[in-house]
């Protein structure tokens, strides 16, 4: 018997609970569509003072002028106030409210249009790195700037107030609204600054092409990446103790050509040594020592 009451007892309570619990939920439920409704209507007024507000201004202010709503409610003869559009903005014939000037555009002394301004105390807003401004005098604010065209190689790496992009010449790449000088021993091609290939070499920065190089005493004649076309250091002290000694050559050129070949190949598989502790070329210098 007490065993049942107190089943009873345990039932009633959780029933308690759970009503209370889905009361609790009901009610909160109520309260947040309430306040939804509320803010829903609250939107839709707001729109709609906001379209009387400028039906107003069309019709009762000129343009340079937008209705001064405070003045107007506070004026004593229930007249339609009117104010200037602020300095920077400007209104129209065909627009109800103040618009901003776009940037590089200033308002006239009427504020009813915009006009292109290079003086440095006039500039409102500047264009972001990597645009210019635009031509549209009515362009929105904010997004009136014209982006340059890295495939017509334009940039602009700074803020700026210009009309027109930078160009980067031939012989340097763009890389975040910068142009760069390719260096020595590289070239210029689709924006990419690549080494010069074997028999060819570049001694000036910003080359857009490599020069030739025929002479086989020079590095660059087997190597990529090569800066001049001169003797490489083996044959010129070579040729300096051939001046004072006997001549050598004959013996002492077929060595230095393998010693050579074998630094360019090192120095042409310079990045897989570093990356993986390799030589890709090995036969080719096997080649060329059978040659002599």
């Amino acid at each position: 018997m007490f065993l049942l009451l107190l089943i009873m007892v345990k039932f009633s309570y959780t029933r308690h609970i759970m009503m209370s619990r889905s009361s609790g939920c009901y009610c909160r439920y109520r309260i947040q569509k309430e306040r939804d409704l509320a803010i829903n209507n609250y939107n839709e007024l707001s729109n709609e003072f906001k379209n009387f507000k400028n039906l107003i201004t069309i019709s009762n202010c000129n343009p340079g002028f937008v209705i001064d709503y405070n003045a107007s409610i506070n004026n004593q003869h229930n007249n339609v106030i009117c104010k200037k559009c602020k300095k920077n903005y400007y209104r129209t014939v065909y627009n109800n409210t103040c618009l901003h000037c776009p940037e590089g555009y200033i308002s006239n002394s009427n504020n009813t249009l915009c006009f292109r301004s290079r003086l440095e105390e006039d500039i409102h807003t500047y264009c972001p790195k990597g645009t210019v401004v635009g031509n549209d005098p009515y362009a929105e604010y904010g997004y009136s700037c014209i982006k340059c065209n890295s495939k017509k190689r334009e940039y602009m790496s700074t803020l700026n107030n210009e009309d027109y992009c930078d160009i980067c010449p031939l012989g340097s790449i763009i890389r975040n609204n910068n142009c760069y000088k390719c260096p020595i021993g590289y070239y210029e091609e689709n924006n990419k600054c690549l080494e010069c290939p074997y028999g060819s070499y570049n001694d000036i920065e910003g080359s857009s092409k490599c020069k030739i190089c025929n002479n086989y005493k020079s590095i660059s004649y087997y190597s990529i990446g090569g800066t001049n076309c001169e003797d490489s250091i083996f044959y010129t002290l070579t040729d300096k103790i051939n001046e004072n000694l006997i001549d050598t050559k004959i013996f002492s050129y077929p060595i230095i050509s393998v010693s050579q070949i074998a630094f360019a190949n090192l120095y042409n598989n310079r990045i897989n040594i570093v990356k993986y502790g390799t030589i890709t070329s090995i036969p080719l210098i096997a080649y060329f020592a059978t040659l002599y």
